[in-house]
């Protein structure tokens, strides 16, 4: 595809303007600086592949006027073809018209253009001086990697997708930083987990059940991996079972070939034995010409003194470690300083605690997980100790008093007791002093009656009872129930009795009082030593009451001196506890165990610290032993090579090694030119002397190579020979047929390359494999059950509302963290698919790439680089000049590199113009070549043109007058 012409409607600064472009396929057009070059390469683009709305509203004519234009296009398959888009018909989409008359739409034009997208036409067909400036913002690597991305797409799309792919990975990700999104939270889900594993604690048998179900899931996930495998064996031993046909075909030929195996028959042997019978003629040449050349030449190669290529590599390898040499000095200067500040900073930390120890003697103490929980449980005992020695202080003072108070009221009782003789006086008067004689027998006969009544009627309440137990127990035939009636009829018959007694026992003392003589006491008498008896009965009753609590109070403090030794014997364990750890840890004698907790985190951080300390130093050491091993490895070299002072610094060392190796370097070149003339000449005499050699000679060599003795032989020979080539073929055939059906892995397992499988014996395995996926299934569905139901009862432990609250926060971190890994996942697999890609296009595209750019940037640099190659190790793009002096793209000049990028953007568009024809558009990319450069860079362009259209846009007009090219205006505004 080529463009005839243009013609613009109205496009940014142009307004209806037209250009045939020449017939020859090399256009250049010129144009002062602002005369709207850029402005038809973007006019181009648009017709052949559109703009969005926003970016056309950019060209809109300032005068007004539609937005668009038309090209006039040359294809192989419908000669020409006007392709025309304007801004506001047709939504901005293209109308392509054909030679006879029909008309198409924008799918047409995509077919035409092999439906590249811009971007795509722009990475391969086209590049302006605006693509050479940003390579000089790039430092030695970026340029490299810009520089095989454009080998591989003509652009530097790639390297910018990797470098943004590497910043996402970065800003989500960092293994040791703080930052990062993932970094943040896994510090937030282990807060979340330490709160969960805290509640966790407090339930009793959750710990015990998540172990269980733990290990049932490991052993789950075990046997599912197993399932797993038995199913890729049963299905490999049934793809096995398939092929097998195959495989004993292809042990059938492999014994064929075996048996019929042949020696090397010469290709085409029976031509050429036809050709060398029809000719033989006789040739003469300057062979001893040559010889002589030939042998001088070698004399030459002899009298250079040149190392081997291992004793070169070794001193490359050497002279390479300078910059890590450096580094390595660089790093044991950092780190020996950030030790001293470390040992410094913990000093002083140690210095602050006021522990009375350095920091040689704190490394000699461990701080394991379990003595902070120890420490802790000594604080705390000793609070609960001294809280309850206070409470039981508080408690025996309130004792004391009581007991105190009630011993006063005691001792006050016995001093207001009254005499008791004086009592008993009194309690004789109250008991003979008797009212008149006929109160006395109504008041007692009433009473006898009162207490005869009352016997009566107990004696009949007993009676009643006791047949009322009778009769129920026989009903329900309850010996017990009986038992207690008995038991509650004797009660009452015992009571009536008691009160008949007590009945008779009244009427005689009344007959005895009514026949004694009558001693009358007064009646103010007898109230007043009744008084004095109630008196006493009250305060002896008082004075028991008062005893009795100041029993209870005793006891009581009884048991608070119990508790008090409770705690006494505490206080001991205590102290011993206390004791124990002073001694394991001598500092905390100057502490309270109050601070010890405190203490504790304290030390831990420092020992985290001394940790990180010890780390540094361990790197100091490797580094030093590093630098050693480079110095260790210098001297020996040198002393090996003999030279004179080995005693030298590192700085001469590298300087004597540099030295010697540009000599070496310079030897080889020589030898190299010196073996390319010795190859050469070789070359002139094996083709003298195979000119010379009758063909007679060649026949017997050629029956020799047959093995024949003689013509029949060699013609037997060389159908035995088509045979054994026609069952290769088929082998191969066969081979393939395998590998199509079982993997690497099948193939190695079941040996199918060492020897045929026999068929029986793959029945018995599968029928044994299937077997077995039985049993782990049964295992498995027995296993589900038991993991349901301990998670059935954690479902119960966990319904606790605080517990819930920690396993939700928690669920709640795990899935914010798997979401933030998906996308950071996302972004991996990104970066390893594009970095795979980059690999795959290296290895099938860039090779002919590279080596149509190595002869473009050979002609640019004329010939002082000669080859272009990727490093197979480090993957960057080398070139070597003319004496073999390999160098990265980083050790290129400016100008040189801009050579290479031209190079390697023309080698690419000349590759994928054999597959697709585009023109090739370049704008003002010369800018900045000298005037022999730009002479090679056109007579380039006007080869390449050959194969393809080529556009360039330039400010030279000399250019346009040397190559036929046109004129744009000076001025041209809408």
């Amino acid at each position: 595809m080529r463009i005839l012409d243009f013609h613009i409607y109205g496009f940014g600064k142009w307004r209806d303007y037209s250009m045939t472009l020449p017939s020859n396929n090399l256009v250049v057009i010129a144009g002062d600086n602002e005369a709207g070059k850029s402005t038809i390469r973007t006019f181009i683009l648009f017709v052949l592949f559109g703009l969005p709305p926003k970016k056309r509203v950019l060209y809109q004519p300032k005068m007004g006027g539609p937005v668009g234009g038309k090209l006039t296009l040359q294809t192989e398959e419908y000669g020409e073809v006007t392709v025309e888009r304007v801004h506001d018909r047709n939504q901005g989409a293209a109308v392509c018209r054909i030679a006879n008359g029909e008309e198409k739409d924008e799918h047409f034009l995509r077919s035409i253009t092999s439906h590249m997208s811009q971007a795509a036409y722009q990475s391969i067909y086209s590049f302006d001086a605006e693509d050479l400036t940003e390579l000089h913002g790039l430092n030695g690597q970026e340029l490299g990697e810009v520089l095989i991305s454009v080998g591989l797409t003509g652009s530097d799309l790639i390297y910018q997708t990797d470098k943004r792919i590497e910043k996402e990975l970065d800003s989500r990700f960092k293994p040791k930083g703080k930052k990062p999104v993932l970094n943040q939270q896994l510090d937030s889900l282990d807060a979340a987990n330490k709160q969960w594993l805290t509640s966790e604690r407090e339930v009793g048998q959750y710990q015990q059940l998540l172990d269980e179900q733990r290990e049932l899931t490991m052993k789950r996930e075990a046997l599912e991996e197993r399932l797993h495998q038995l199913r890729l064996k049963r299905s490999s031993f049934q793809q096995l079972k398939k092929v097998l046909p195959v495989v004993q075909e292809y042990y059938q030929l492999v014994g064929k070939l075996k048996e019929k195996q042949h020696s090397y028959f010469p290709e085409n042997g029976t031509d050429r034995m036809h050709q060398l019978q029809e000719k033989l003629l006789p040739l003469e040449s300057e062979q001893q010409f040559v010889q002589a050349k030939l042998s001088e030449a070698r004399q030459s190669q002899e009298h250079l003194q040149t190392a081997s290529s291992t004793v070169l590599n070794e001193a490359t390898t050497i002279a390479e470690t300078k910059t890590v040499y450096h580094q390595v000095e660089q790093d044991i200067e950092r780190l020996q300083s950030s030790i001293e500040t470390w040992e410094k900073r913990i000093q002083s930390e140690l210095n602050e605690l006021h522990l009375g120890m350095d920091a040689a003697a704190f490394r000699e103490f461990d701080f394991p997980f379990y003595i902070e929980e120890t420490w802790r449980s000594v604080k705390h005992e000793a609070d609960h100790i001294n809280e309850e020695a206070a409470a039981i202080d508080k408690e025996m003072n309130a004792l004391d008093a009581q007991q105190r108070r009630l011993e006063d009221q005691m001792e006050n009782l016995e001093q207001d007791q009254l005499d008791a003789e004086q009592v008993a006086d009194c309690q004789r008067v109250v008991h003979s002093y008797v009212p008149s004689a006929s109160e006395a027998a109504g008041g007692w006969t009433s009473t006898v009656q009162q207490k005869q009544s009352a016997s009566r009627r107990m004696f009949i309440a007993s009676i009643v009872v006791l047949a009322a137990g009778a009769a129920v127990a026989f009903m329900i035939s309850s010996f017990p129930i009986m038992l207690v009636g008995l038991i509650i009829s004797g009660i009452c018959a015992g009571t009536g009795l008691f009160f008949r007694q007590a009945a008779r026992d009244y009427e005689q003392m009344l007959a005895r009082i009514g026949q004694q003589p009558t001693h009358r006491i007064s009646e103010s008498d007898f109230l007043h030593a009744k008084e004095v008896v109630e008196q006493y009965e009250r305060t002896k009753g008082e004075y028991a009451h008062i005893k009795e609590r100041w029993k209870q109070v005793n006891h009581e403090s009884l048991l608070v001196h119990e508790k008090q030794r409770n705690v006494s014997e505490r206080r001991k364990r205590l102290t011993t506890r206390i004791t124990e750890q002073t001694t394991m840890y001598p500092f905390l004698s100057s502490l309270k165990p109050t601070h010890w907790e405190q203490l504790f985190q304290l030390l831990k951080q420092t020992k985290e610290k001394q940790k990180d300390m010890d780390a540094l130093k361990e790197e100091l050491t490797a580094a030093l032993q590093k630098k050693q091993k480079i110095e260790q490895d210098a001297k020996a070299f040198l002393t090996a090579l003999n030279f004179e002072d080995v005693h030298t610094d590192m700085s001469e060392k590298y300087r004597q090694l540099e030295k010697w190796i540009k000599t070496q370097q310079a030897s080889i070149s020589e030898s190299k030119r010196l073996q390319e003339e010795i190859g050469r000449l070789e070359q002139d005499l094996d083709y003298l002397d195979h000119q010379i050699t009758p063909f007679a000679a060649e026949k017997t060599e050629l029956l020799a190579k047959a093995g024949a003795h003689d013509l029949d032989d060699f013609y037997e020979k060389a159908q035995v020979a088509e045979n054994n080539r026609e069952r290769m073929r088929r082998k191969e055939q066969l081979v393939v047929q395998i590998e199509g059906v079982l993997n690497k892995h099948d193939q190695e397992a079941f040996k199918v390359w060492e020897e045929a499988k026999d068929p029986s014996e793959l029945e018995v395995e599968l029928e044994e494999t299937d077997r077995e996926f039985q049993a782990a299934v049964e295992e498995q569905n027995t296993l589900m059950q038991d993991i349901a139901a301990r998670k059935h009862r954690l479902d119960l432990l966990e319904s606790s509302e605080q517990h819930s609250k920690h396993l939700h926060q928690l669920a709640n971190q795990r899935d914010a963290f798997q979401e933030q890994a998906k996308e950071w996942a996302v972004y991996q697999m990104a970066s390893r698919i594009l970095k795979t890609t980059k690999t795959r296009h290296q290895e099938n595209h860039l090779p002919s790439v590279i080596k149509r750019a190595e002869d473009f940037f050979g002609r640019l640099t004329f010939e002082k680089y000669t080859r272009l190659f990727i490093d197979p190790e480090l993957g960057g793009l080398n070139v070597e000049d003319h004496l073999g002096h390999v160098y990265e793209t980083s050790e290129l000049s400016r100008g040189t590199a801009d050579q290479l990028y031209v190079a390697l953007r023309l080698a690419l568009g000349d590759t994928m113009s054999a597959a697709i024809q585009a023109p090739f558009i370049v704008d003002d990319a010369f800018v900045h070549f000298d005037e022999g450069r730009r002479e090679v860079m056109m007579n380039l362009l006007e080869s390449l043109s050959h194969s393809s259209q080529i556009i360039l846009f330039t400010y030279q007009k000399e250019l346009a007058e040397k190559w036929h090219g046109s004129f744009l205006p000076s001025k041209r505004y809408i």
